[in-house]
C-alpha cells in the first residue's frame, strides 16, 4: 500500500504541474491535505483499536486516488483518457478493499457489498486491466503535441 500511495502521490504531481491554474493548485494541495488527514482520522474513529498501519495507509491511500480523480475531471483533457482510467482503477481498488473488510467489519451473506466481493468472476481485473491501458496510452496525446 506504501507503493501504491507513492504512485498516487506521483499522479498528484502530474495534475499539479500540468495544471496552469494557479488558483486551482492552491485548492488542490489543501483539500488533498485535508482528505488525507481526514482519512487517516476516519479510520481511527470507525475501527478504534482495531486500526493498524495497512487501514491507515489504505485510507491514506484511497482518499489521495479519489482527489486525483476529482482533479483529473476538473482538468480534463478530451478525450478524458487520464481521468476515466483513474475512475476505473478506483472501482477495481474498492473491490479489493471490500474483499478485506471482512478482516474489520462484519460482512452479511447476500448484502450488495458480499455480492460486489463475490459476483461469480474476478470483477477487479475487469476494471484494472483497462484502468492500466489508459492510464498507460494517457501520455500519447501529450508526446504527440510535443512532436
Amino acid at each position: 500500500m506504501l507503493f501504491f500511495s507513492v504512485t498516487q502521490l506521483s499522479y498528484f504531481l502530474r495534475l499539479y504541474l500540468y495544471d496552469e491554474n494557479k488558483y486551482r493548485r492552491a485548492w488542490h494541495i489543501g483539500i488533498r491535505a485535508a482528505a488525507s488527514i481526514l482519512a487517516v482520522a476516519a479510520t481511527f474513529i470507525v475501527l478504534g483499536q482495531s486500526a493498524d498501519s495497512v487501514a491507515v495507509v489504505s485510507m491514506f491511500y484511497y482518499a489521495n486516488l479519489i482527489i486525483n480523480i476529482v482533479f483529473a475531471f476538473i482538468q480534463l483533457e478530451k478525450p478524458g483518457i487520464f481521468a476515466i482510467g483513474l475512475l476505473l482503477f478506483a472501482m477495481c481498488d474498492a473491490v479489493i478493499g471490500f474483499s478485506f473488510l471482512d478482516g474489520y467489519l462484519p460482512i452479511p451473506e447476500g448484502s450488495f457489498i458480499y455480492k460486489i466481493i463475490y459476483p461469480g468472476f474476478d470483477l477487479a481485473w475487469a476494471f484494472y486491466l483497462p484502468s492500466q491501458i489508459l492510464l498507460a496510452i494517457s501520455l500519447l496525446p501529450r508526446r504527440i503535441k510535443k512532436e
